[in-house]
């Protein structure tokens, strides 16, 4: 028996030939290979992780938040006693002039019945003005003389 090789037998030793081989490209034509980003769908196990990463930075976002939050409220009392400091400068530069505790004199002038306030360190003269009706009734003490009690001035008077 002679065997002879068929048409088919060809054929399918030519695809097994391409097989291992590029398809041809159609003529005037070139392809090539390239990567892009493009959207996959996610495994279960992958949204798990991505949720419970999603969930730790959302907490660690909130804590942060609440301590910038503290730390904004420090600063910002730190930013007003600043500014309070610099106005209170500037007013003294501004003025040429602060207040301090200074000695002062106050002179009960029983004669005039006036009050008369003096700075000790410049001699200016602060005040000037008449005396209370408590002031004045205050001399009597002032100089040795006690008022008089009720009881002295009821037997100047005859009641006993």
């Amino acid at each position: 028996m002679t065997t002879t090789n068929t048409g088919t037998n060809k054929s399918s030793d030519k695809k097994k030939a391409a097989a291992g081989k590029k398809p041809t490209e159609p003529p005037n034509t070139h392809t090539e290979k390239f990567e892009e980003e493009l959207r996959v769908k996610l495994s279960r196990e992958e949204v798990e992780t991505h949720a419970t990463r999603g969930a730790d930075l959302l907490a660690k976002h909130l804590r942060l938040k609440e301590e910038f939050a503290e730390e904004r409220k420090l600063r910002k009392g730190e930013l007003k006693k600043l500014e309070s400091d610099y106005r209170e400068a500037m007013d003294f530069v501004r003025t040429r002039t602060e207040n301090r505790s200074v000695q002062c004199e106050r002179t009960f002038d029983y004669t005039t019945y006036r009050v008369r306030e003096v700075r000790l360190d410049t001699g200016e003269v602060l005040n000037d003005r008449p005396m209370t009706e408590d002031e004045r009734h205050a001399q009597l003490g002032m100089f040795g003389e006690e008022p008089a009690e009720p009881s002295d001035l009821d037997s100047e008077f005859g009641k006993s």
